[in-house]
């Protein structure tokens, strides 16, 4: 027999790994390079399946959520970064606040 995983426990192990740095993927600025390998790992386990039966689905799908919220919350942050920047003024007296009701927003 030679050292070659059968492709079930292949799967069910990208699966897990796919979980595991989803969830560390939610962490801010760190998390990103993490968070991309979860989402690569769930297109390897998309694309090796071919129909088979995964039991570890679910870890699968949360990982690929946690992946892409953890993104969107690092876009998130850097858009109200860039957004504070933009909208303070050189002495930093005028905050973002006081444009918005500069603007009639609020």
């Amino acid at each position: 027999m030679n050292g070659a995983k059968p492709a079930k426990v292949v799967l069910i192990e990208r699966s897990l790994n796919c979980f595991v740095c989803g969830l560390f993927g939610l962490l801010p600025v760190f998390g990103v390079p993490v968070a991309i390998r979860a989402l690569n790992q769930a297109w390897l386990v998309n694309r090796d399946s071919s129909g088979m039966w995964n039991p570890a689905r679910r870890y699968l799908v949360w990982g690929v959520v946690c992946a892409l919220v953890g993104l969107l919350l690092l876009a998130l942050l850097i858009s109200g970064v860039a957004l504070a920047v933009y909208f303070s003024d050189v002495s930093g007296n005028q905050s973002f606040l006081g444009h918005v009701k500069l603007f009639g927003i609020l």
